[in-house]
């Protein structure tokens, strides 16, 4: 029978190589919370039985955006929820209060539910507050339950970005069906 030398340096070699093993062994038979939750979200089609969200920043395009979702809402006997964001400075804690931005954030709620009341659709407005509005909006998305967000691109394209970094992080992680309305360019004379 052969003599086997245990040495120290060995044993702790191999100690180590069998807990790297069962650690990756138990990571990859149990996921995390997170991959779970994508997995059941790849594995199950988007039903969105919930709202047509319209992001509005109180703009002229916010008005023309509400109408084009109205008619959609209508259609498809759906109600819109309006969101308005407050994006919070990473400078700044993210529970910090901007009251001169919430002010204008419910006034252009108030003024945008009452003309889409006048459309003769139902509404409800929100007012969140977040880091990035892209995340914002997919968030009030999934919680809806969102059949659609409906968001505007920016009035003044620049002819070296397609949209800007809200609606390509709505296009990327969004739940549901995502409509883009940018006015057209007006040509020069």
């Amino acid at each position: 029978m052969p003599e086997i030398h245990l040495t120290l340096v060995g044993t702790v070699i191999a100690f180590s190589f069998i807990i790297v093993v069962a650690s990756l062994l138990h990571w990859m038979l149990n996921p995390s919370k997170n991959v779970k939750m994508t997995l059941a979200a790849v594995g199950q089609e988007w039903t969105g039985t919930g709202a047509i969200v319209v992001p509005v920043r109180g703009s002229n395009l916010s008005e023309k955006v509400l109408e084009l979702a109205a008619g959609i809402a209508q259609r498809e006997q759906r109600h819109l929820l309006l969101l308005y964001v407050v994006e919070i400075p990473m400078a700044l804690p993210p529970d910090v209060e901007l009251p001169e931005e919430r002010e204008r954030g419910e006034e252009i709620l108030v003024h945008l539910e009452g003309a889409a009341q006048k459309l003769g659709v139902q509404v409800e407005g929100q007012l969140v507050k977040a880091r990035t509005a892209g995340a914002a909006i997919v968030r009030a998305a999934l919680d809806h339950q969102a059949r659609m967000i409906i968001v505007s691109s920016r009035e003044q394209p620049r002819p070296d970005v397609s949209f800007g970094r809200t609606v390509e992080h709505i296009y990327r992680y969004a739940p549901c069906d995502v409509m883009v309305y940018r006015p057209g360019v007006q040509p020069a004379k």
